[in-house]
């Protein structure tokens, strides 16, 4: 499987099947990361960016933050989740578990 991140949604293809499946609402995303089931990425939808999860099995998306400051630049390892993080002014990285893989 391969992930697309571009403006306006993130696209799954599957390269055992030839199909893409959006998996992202219309929006702003602008990166992503991937692993096992999951895609992670960061969206300005609500007026700020914030880190959302895709998880392919179960279909099912999540907000994980919602600070009013942004939270940009997701990378998903197993049951976490690092982000860049501007509540204090910089950019600070952030790490949030997601549970169990």
């Amino acid at each position: 499987h391969y992930v697309a991140g571009g403006t306006g949604y993130i696209n799954l293809y599957d390269v055992d099947t030839a199909s893409t499946v959006r998996v992202t609402a219309a929006g702003n995303q602008s990166s992503c990361d991937i692993s096992g089931s999951r895609i992670v990425y960061d969206d300005d939808r609500d007026g700020d960016w914030n880190v959302y999860m895709y998880d392919r099995a179960t279909g099912r998306e999540t907000r994980l933050t919602g600070e009013p400051h942004d939270q940009t630049s997701p990378r998903i390892w197993g049951s976490y989740v690092m982000y860049l993080d501007a509540r204090n002014s910089r950019p600070e990285i952030y790490v949030l578990k997601v549970g169990a893989v």
